[in-house]
C-alpha cells in the first residue's frame, strides 16, 4: 500500500547534471528561488491525502528533515503542494499551509502563505549544522493539482534566514502523497473519511498504518484538535465530529486497503517522540471494520475505547509491563570521555562506554495472567547534554540490538525486538561514544520517554514505559576534562603602552587537547615574555580552570612574545605576541615649560586622558621644569624619572582654580597611578579652595590609587587652602621628602 513516488529516472538524471549549476549560482548569488528536490528529506510522511472539490478539505501532516542551510539561523517558511512539472521553475504550488509554531505549538491555517505577513508564514531556527527537524503540514483546495490519482509533492518555501520577506529558496520534499478523492468507488483514487474522539493530547499528531508494528509510511498523517482554529470547507464528517473536539481526529484512508487500519498512533508535536498507541491485528475494530471501506464521504468512527491513544495498548490482557532502571548496574564516575571517540561502529570494546542500564520487565515486577511474553521493538530517549553525544546504541548482554546517532535531544533505537518471557525479565545496556566538545564535569541524564511493544503480546502500562532515568547521584556520568595545554581564551590586545594595563587583558584557561577547559584547575598561571622586559601582575591563580590579568603592565618598550605557563603543566605553554609603545614625553621643543603647548611634546600633541606620560631625558638633556595649565587636565598615568644628577619638576600653579586641578589614574585598583623617582619633583599649588586639586583617579574594585615616591624623589605641598588631598602612598622611602 506505499504509495511514495519517485520522479522519473530521466529527470533526476537531469536535476543531478543541473546540482552543480544550481551551487554555482548559490554560491555567487546566496541563493537560488528554483524549486527543486534537496535538502528536504520526509521522516514520517503519509501516503494519502484528500482531493479538489467542494467542502473535501482535510489536513495532512509531515515529519521532515530541513538541511543545506545557514546554522543557528531564523528562517521564515510556508507548506504548499506542487506536481513533478513545476520543479525546476520558481512556482511553489498551491493548497493552504498549516503552520506549527516550534515554541508555542500553536496552529495556524492560511490560505494566502507569504514571508511578510505575519500569519502568512511560521519560522523554525536551524542547528549549528544548519539543519532542522520538525512537523510541517498542508491542506488541499480548488485546482488541478489536486486531482484524484495525482501525486503531490510538498514544498517549503524560505526567505534568507535573515529576516527577508521574500523567498530566497525553494525545496521539494523526497517524498509524494497520493491525491484520492472522497468517494464510495472501490479504485485506488478513492478513498473514505474517518474519524475519531480519543484521550490525545491537544495538537498533538496522530498517524494510521495499515500494520501493527507501524513500519512503513502511514496511510495518514493529521492533528488532533482543538488546535484553536477553525478550518473551513472540510467534509461534513469532520465539521459535525471532529472540529473543536478535543482529542478529536479526522482523516482519509483509501478504499481498496486489505490490511485495514491496523495501527493508530499519537506523535508528541513538541518532540516528535510516540506518546501512545492503539492496534487491531486484522483492522476490524470491535467499533468498526476498516477494511476496504466505501463510505466516502459517509465516515467510519472508531470509537475512543478501541483507540485511547493513551498508552501502548495491544490485544494482550495485560498492560502492565515496564522498563525499570536495573539496580544492580554500577555507573561509571569522572569519565575520561576523551578514551571514548567511537564514530563509526559501537560494540562492546573501549571505544565506548557503559553508561545505563534498564530490565525489560513483563508484568511490571510482578506476575501478571496473560500468560503472554512482552516484546520491545522500539525505544527513545532523551539526553541531557545530547551535544556531548557522537553514537549510541542498545545491547542485550553482548549482542547489539540498534544503534542510532543523537537527532536534537533524542536517542531513537528502531529496528529491533527484544523478548521477556512471561513474568521474566531481558536487561538493555545503552552504551555511548562522545564527540569532543563537552563542558567539565557535566552529567547525561537518559530518560525514557517512548516504548513500543508488540500488540500479540503483553502492553506497557505507559507510553514511557515507566519513564525510567539513568542517576546522576554524586559523580555517576560525570564528564571529566583533563587539562594538557593553556590557552589564551580571550587574547591580550595586541599593542600595549609602557606603565598602562592593557586595553584588552588577557584571559588564559587550562585545555584539554580538544580544547575544552578544565574546571577543577586551580594552579598559578603565570605570563612571560621571552625578550625579558620588565612586568608586573603577570601571575594569578586558575579559577574554574581560567586566570585572568587585568594588572598587567609592561615597564620597558619592545616587541615580544607572551607565554603562559604553569608548572602543572609542563611545556604546556600559550603564545602570543604583543607590542609595547613608548610613553608620551617631553622634548622642550617649543622652548617654553608650558604642558600646554603642544610643541613641547615629542609626538607635537598634548597628553590626553588616555595618555601615559614620562617625563624623563629620552629627549632632552639636563634638568627642566614644567608649568601645567590653568585648565583641569587629567592622563592615564604619570612618571618623572630624570637622569642621574639631574631634576625634573612639574608644578601644578596657584593659578589652576579647578577641583580637581590634575587627576592621574585609570580607576583601576591595585596599580601605580603616580610615581616620582630620584630627581623627580611634584610641587602641588593648586588654587582649588572646595575639595581636592590633586587626584589619584583610581577608586576600582579593592582600594585607592597610588602615588609611589621613590628614594630622592618630593613631592611638595604649598597649598594653604582648607583642603586635604586624599591618595595611598605606597612604597614610601625614608629617603623621600614630601
Amino acid at each position: 500500500m506505499n504509495s511514495k513516488n519517485a520522479l522519473p529516472a530521466g529527470f533526476y538524471f537531469t536535476l543531478k547534471n543541473l546540482l552543480p549549476i544550481v551551487f554555482f549560482f548559490l554560491s555567487f548569488q546566496g541563493f537560488s528561488q528554483t524549486l527543486s528536490q534537496q535538502n528536504f528529506s520526509g521522516i514520517i510522511v503519509p501516503q494519502y491525502m484528500a482531493a479538489t472539490g467542494t467542502n473535501t478539505r482535510l489536513p495532512i501532516i509531515f515529519r521532515a528533515k530541513v538541511s543545506g542551510l545557514s546554522a543557528n539561523s531564523t528562517y521564515k517558511y510556508y507548506i504548499q503542494g506542487t506536481t513533478a512539472s513545476d520543479l525546476g521553475t520558481s512556482n511553489s504550488g498551491s493548497g493552504m499551509s498549516v503552520l506549527i509554531n516550534t515554541s508555542t505549538n500553536n496552529y495556524t491555517i492560511t490560505s494566502s502563505p507569504g514571508l511578510s505577513t505575519a500569519g502568512t508564514y511560521e519560522t523554525f531556527t536551524t542547528d549549528a549544522n544548519g539543519t532542522f527537524t520538525g512537523w510541517f503540514g498542508m491542506m488541499n483546495t480548488t485546482g488541478t493539482r489536486f486531482t484524484a490519482g495525482y501525486d503531490i509533492f510538498p514544498t517549503l518555501t524560505l526567505n534568507n534566514g535573515n529576516g527577508g520577506t521574500t523567498p530566497a529558496l525553494r525545496f521539494a520534499l523526497d517524498m509524494s502523497v497520493k491525491v484520492i478523492a472522497l468517494g464510495p468507488t472501490t479504485t485506488s483514487n478513492y478513498g473514505t473519511g474517518i474519524y475519531s474522539v480519543s484521550q490525545a493530547s491537544a495538537k498533538n499528531i496522530i498517524a494510521l498504518y495499515d500494520n501493527v508494528s507501524g513500519n512503513g509510511r502511514p496511510l495518514a498523517i493529521t492533528y488532533a484538535e482543538d488546535e484553536s482554529i477553525t478550518a473551513v470547507s472540510t467534509p461534513t464528517f469532520y465539521t459535525n465530529n471532529v472540529n473543536g473536539k478535543t482529542g478529536a481526529w479526522g482523516a482519509l484512508i483509501p478504499n481498496v486497503n486489505s490490511n485495514g487500519v491496523r495501527k493508530i498512533e499519537q506523535f508528541s508535536v513538541s518532540t516528535g517522540s510516540s506518546v501512545g498507541s492503539s492496534t487491531d491485528a486484522d483492522g476490524v475494530w470491535t467499533s468498526i471494520n476498516t477494511v476496504n471501506p466505501s463510505g466516502g464521504t459517509t465516515a467510519l468512527q472508531i470509537s475512543g475505547t478501541d483507540a485511547p491513544l493513551t498508552g501502548n495498548s495491544g490485544n494482550g490482557t495485560s498492560g502492565l509491563s515496564d522498563i525499570s532502571a536495573s539496580n544492580s548496574f554500577v555507573y561509571p564516575e569522572n569519565i575520561d570521555y576523551i578514551n571514548y571517540q567511537e564514530a563509526q561502529n559501537i560494540d562492546i570494546s573501549n571505544t565506548s562506554i557503559a553508561v545505563a542500564s534498564f530490565d525489560l520487565r513483563d508484568g511490571g515486577g510482578t506476575n501478571d495472567a496473560d500468560n503472554l511474553a512482552t516484546t520491545l521493538s522500539s525505544l527513545t530517549f532523551t539526553v541531557t547534554n545530547p551535544g556531548f553525544i557522537r553514537r549510541a546504541a542498545i545491547f542485550n548482554g553482548s549482542t547489539k540490538l540498534a544503534e542510532t546517532t543523537i537527532n536534537g535531544s533524542v536517542l531513537n533505537f528502531t529496528g529491533f525486538t527484544l523478548t521477556a518471557a512471561d513474568n521474566n525479565s531481558q536487561n538493555i545496556t545503552l552504551r555511548v561514544s562522545y564527540t569532543t566538545n563537552v563542558t567539565d564535569n557535566a552529567q547525561n541524564i537518559y530518560t525514557i520517554t517512548s516504548a513500543t511493544a508488540s500488540a500479540s503480546g503483553s502492553g506497557f502500562a505507559s507510553a514511557n514505559a515507566g519513564g525510567s532515568a539513568s542517576s546522576v547521584s554524586g559523580d555517576n556520568n560525570r564528564i571529566e576534562v583533563t587539562a594538557t595545554k593553556l590557552a589564551f581564551t580571550t587574547q591580550a590586545a595586541a599593542t600595549a603602552t609602557i606603565y598602562k594595563t592593557l586595553s584588552t587583558a588577557p584571559v588564559v584557561s587550562a585545555q584539554d587537547e580538544s580544547g575544552n577547559t578544565d574546571f577543577d584547575f586551580s594552579s598559578a598561571i603565570t605570563i612571560e615574555n621571552n625578550a625579558n622586559i620588565s612586568q608586573t601582575g603577570n601571575i594569578a591563580t586558575a579559577v574554574n580552570g581560567s586566570a585572568s590579568f587585568p594588572l598587567l603592565m609592561f615597564q620597558q618598550t619592545g616587541t615580544t612574545t607572551i607565554t603562559a605557563a604553569s608548572d602543572a603543566l609542563t611545556g604546556a605553554k600559550a603564545y602570543q605576541n604583543i607590542t609595547i609603545a613608548d610613553a608620551k614625553k617631553w622634548d622642550g621643543g617649543a622652548g617654553t615649560n608650558l604642558w600646554s603647548d603642544a610643541n613641547n611634546w615629542y609626538d607635537n600633541s598634548i597628553p590626553s586622558v588616555t595618555d601615559v606620560v614620562v617625563l624623563d631625558n629620552s629627549f632632552t638633556s639636563g634638568s627642566y621644569s614644567i608649568i601645567l595649565p590653568n585648565t583641569a587636565v587629567t592622563v592615564n598615568y604619570l612618571k618623572i624619572s630624570p637622569a642621574a644628577n639631574n631634576t625634573i619638576t612639574l608644578t601644578l600653579p596657584a593659578t589652576n582654580i579647578a577641583c580637581p586641578g590634575l587627576t592621574v589614574g585609570d580607576n583601576t585598583a591595585g596599580t601605580q597611578d603616580f610615581v616620582l623617582d630620584k630627581g623627580g619633583i611634584f610641587i602641588n599649588a593648586a588654587g582649588c579652595s572646595t575639595t581636592q586639586g590633586f587626584t589619584i583617579n583610581s577608586q576600582g574594585v579593592g582600594g585607592n590609587g597610588s602615588i609611589v615616591i621613590n628614594a630622592g624623589g618630593k613631592y611638595i605641598h604649598r597649598n594653604s587652602k582648607a583642603h586635604t588631598e586624599l591618595f595611598d602612598i605606597t612604597n614610601f622611602d625614608k629617603n623621600s621628602d614630601v
